[in-house]
């Protein structure tokens, strides 16, 4: 039985910012056992092409 690792929100929020491919290997599982750690924690879709938007739009505010 393979080992699973315990990950919670907080640890999970600091990806974001990255592709959920990117974290899935960053955290050392694959990309079906991130999806489903996600939907432990509520979260129904990856969050990182709406973070993205939003950095872009609050980026450009300030220029």
């Amino acid at each position: 039985m393979p080992l699973q690792r315990n990950i919670d929100y907080n640890e999970l929020s600091q990806y974001f910012r990255l592709p959920e491919k990117v974290v899935a290997k960053q955290l050392g599982i694959c990309l079906t056992s991130l999806k489903k750690v996600c939907r432990s924690h509520g979260i129904d879709r990856w969050p990182y092409r709406k973070v993205c938007c939003c950095e872009r739009i609050s980026s450009s505010h300030l220029i």
